[in-house]
């Protein structure tokens, strides 16, 4: 802006000054005709040639000064026009090389939307992919911890009926002389439902291997009326053997619940990382394709100022060679005439010295 109000000024003080010389110079034109009446008039009036001479002399020597001036100040001018030129076509030249740099910045920002376009739509997808993953583990744990609650209840019921059989048996055995005593009858009753219970709980476990003896031992008690000493120790035997077997198997459980549900919980942290990961990624490449698509906005403004400015300073351009050709043709007619009138003043000096 700075630079473009200093060559307006530039243009309009040469434009001045062109008007000033150029009414100057077209009034010495019209001298021609005047110095011959002047000669005439002097003649006239009684003149000698000598005084005649000396005044035509007198305006000579006026018209090498004038003529000295005009000649320097169109060589300045020549030289104002083209300094101004290079400076227009300088202008012009780095506005070019401006629209060539906003459009390559705009090339590649363009670039850089459709680079980060892509990676979006592929870590969206991650993203999904990483969220489903979440889930399904999140699924399994459900599913452990659903598996592992189911195994221990049942471990406990079986462990609860294996501890109200073996008090049945113990209290048998501690009341054999009391054969009539009412509790017992009770109790015995209980016996057969609660051990069968027993048989459904183990059938399709690990401890289903006891299943054979407890069933042969019962079956022996049964036929005694749970009268037989030692075939009731047996019994007591067995059901001891199946519980520390059930309480094994529960601490085994235990454990593997606990690798299984820390293995899960360990893929699941995991997955949450990288969830973190993609989603900070994501965030990253949004941002930097909503700053190229700002970028692009700017560089097409800057390129739509950068041709106006072309067109303008073309205009200029224009203007001022236009300027200066007229300038310059006023210079070439200005030498012209003061050649022609130097002729005329060669011209009568030799007249009036009668050299001719």
């Amino acid at each position: 802006m700075k630079t473009s109000l200093v060559s307006s000024l530039f243009i309009i003080t040469l434009v001045s000054v062109f008007s000033t010389i150029s009414s100057i110079a077209i009034d010495n034109f019209s001298n021609d005709s005047l110095l011959s009446k002047l000669v005439q008039v002097n003649q006239n009036a009684g003149k000698t040639k000598e005084e005649i001479g000396l005044l035509v002399a007198t305006i000579s020597s006026s018209l090498e000064d004038t003529s000295s001036v005009s000649n320097d100040y169109f060589k300045r001018l020549s030289l104002k026009c083209n300094q101004g030129d290079a400076l227009l076509q300088g202008f012009i030249r780095k506005l070019h090389n401006d629209v060539v740099s906003a459009q390559s910045k705009i090339n590649s920002a363009k670039k850089n939307v459709n680079e980060k376009g892509s990676e979006i739509e592929k870590y969206t997808s991650d993203l999904e992919e990483a969220k489903k993953s979440l889930h399904e583990i999140e699924a399994r744990i459900l599913t452990a911890l659903e598996k592992y609650k189911l195994s221990s209840e049942q471990a406990e019921k079986k462990l609860i009926i294996i501890k109200e059989l073996r008090d049945i048996i113990t209290d048998k055995l501690l009341n054999s002389g009391n054969s009539a005593k009412e509790g017992s009858f009770v109790q015995i009753n209980s016996f057969g439902p609660k051990f069968q219970m027993l048989k459904e709980l183990i059938r399709n476990s690990s401890e289903s291997v006891y299943s054979p003896i407890l069933v042969a031992l019962v079956e022996m008690a049964s036929k005694n009326q749970f009268n037989d000493k030692d075939t009731l120790k047996k019994l007591l035997t067995s059901l001891k053997k199946l519980e520390e077997s059930i309480r094994k198997f529960k601490i085994h459980q235990d454990t593997a619940k606990e690798q299984t549900l820390g293995t899960l919980k360990n893929e699941a942290k995991e997955k949450l990382e990288q969830l973190k990961a993609i989603g900070k990624l994501l965030s990253e490449s949004n941002s930097s394709r909503i700053e190229s698509e700002s970028k692009i906005t700017a560089f097409n403004a800057d390129l739509e100022h950068f041709n106006r400015e072309i067109v303008r300073k073309n205009n200029e351009y224009k203007f001022w060679s236009n300027l200066c050709k007229h300038e310059s043709t006023i210079g070439d007619k200005t030498n012209k005439n003061q050649e022609s009138f130097n002729a005329r003043l060669s011209s009568i000096s030799k007249s009036l010295l009668d050299l001719n």
